[in-house]
């Protein structure tokens, strides 16, 4: 499937995801099927719509982990459709049950504990829809990545708020909980992630389903050394399709230099070079989807000096650029492998077709 294709197609789907809530509440609208209380229906339609899209949500940096599905282009359209359910069961609340009757809803706010909860949880919200736009984000610079971890006390306060309105029949809030237990660990242990990532990888390629990385093993922490190299260029790529400032300045040494070897506008060849502030300046202020896809990572290791050398293709909002080879140079520090250098080289034309 052509890329751009491919993206139109993913993007349907998750406009049909966030959709769906709304959907389903017009089908039994029309079918009566809202029962004897439609009111307390619809309240808990938007709670349980909410909750599930905001899982959703905190589920797309595991699904690129475990399953290589890369969505993060569309985590900002599934936290705001959470928003949106969430702002409409407040409402439901404020408007149909308590009628706007203000006194009422801070006593129930200060003495029911799953309305605490739960309006807790919807305050956290605000400021994350608020702030979700490309100018907050670079308004905020790294704060916004720190701000943004909020939303995981947001989701574990309804899934309190869940469970505790519920009361006898506690089925699908603990499977919320659980839910969100298994996301949670999965961003809190990401050397266990890595090692769950290189054994699919490790079966993966037993069975011929995909490329196994080359290593030189000049010691024997090679292996480890080698799924943490890779760790960071994926991050890389990761953080420039999501503009993710914080993980940009995270993994490049600040003195790192990206070099291309290219030709001028005469067909000469060149070598040119740019301080990475510049770099990741460029990544934060563009406006489009940049996707670099690599292929073939040979790497090399040696106590703390790595190198990787990959193949990519480059498409800026599903159309094909550029293609090329990177080649990184990696210094272990206190902090962990980092970046060091970049050189690479951009052709377009004559590139290989990979199948997008």
């Amino acid at each position: 499937m052509h890329p751009k294709t491919r993206a139109r197609v993913l993007s349907a789907l998750i406009w049909g995801v966030c959709l769906a809530p709304l959907l389903w509440l017009v089908v039994r609208f029309r079918e009566d099927g809202l029962g004897a209380n439609p009111i307390e229906e619809f309240t808990h339609w938007g709670g349980s719509s909410t909750l599930i899209l905001l899982l959703l949500t905190l589920a797309v940096t595991p699904l690129r982990r475990w399953a290589g599905w890369n969505l993060v282009r569309y985590r900002r359209r599934l936290g705001l459709a959470a928003f949106f359910y969430g702002l409409t069961h407040f409402m439901t609340y404020l408007a149909l049950d308590q009628f706007f009757a203000f006194e009422y809803v801070l006593e129930d706010i200060a003495e029911r504990p799953y309305i605490t909860a739960g309006f807790a949880a919807f305050v956290l919200l605000i400021p994350l829809a608020v702030t979700s736009t490309r100018g907050w984000i670079r308004r905020l610079g790294r704060r916004w990545q720190r701000l943004h971890r909020i939303v995981y006390l947001a989701a574990g306060l309804g899934v309190l708020h869940y469970f505790w309105k519920v009361k006898a029949d506690t089925l699908w809030p603990i499977v919320a909980a659980v839910v969100l237990a298994v996301l949670l660990a999965s961003r809190l242990k990401p050397k266990a992630a890595r090692r769950g990532k290189s054994l699919i990888i490790l079966v993966a390629s037993a069975w011929g389903l995909t490329p196994s990385p080359m290593v030189a093993q000049s010691d024997p922490g090679a292996e480890a050394d080698q799924q943490a190299i890779l760790q960071v260029v994926d991050d890389l790529f990761d953080a420039m399709r999501a503009r993710d400032g914080e993980t940009l300045e995270r993994i490049f040494h600040p003195d790192t230099r990206l070099i291309t070897a290219g030709t001028n506008a005469d067909g000469v060849p060149e070598v040119t070079e740019i301080p990475i502030s510049r770099f990741i300046s460029s990544v934060l202020a563009s406006s489009s989807y940049l996707d670099e896809r690599i292929y073939n990572p040979v790497v090399q290791v040696n106590n703390n000096l790595g190198t990787v050398w990959v193949e990519y293709d480059f498409f800026a909002d599903g159309e094909f650029s550029h293609c090329g080879a990177d080649a990184f140079m990696m210094g272990r520090s206190a902090d962990g492998w980092q970046i060091v250098q970049i050189a690479h080289t951009m052709v377009r034309e004559g590139c290989p077709e990979r199948g997008g």
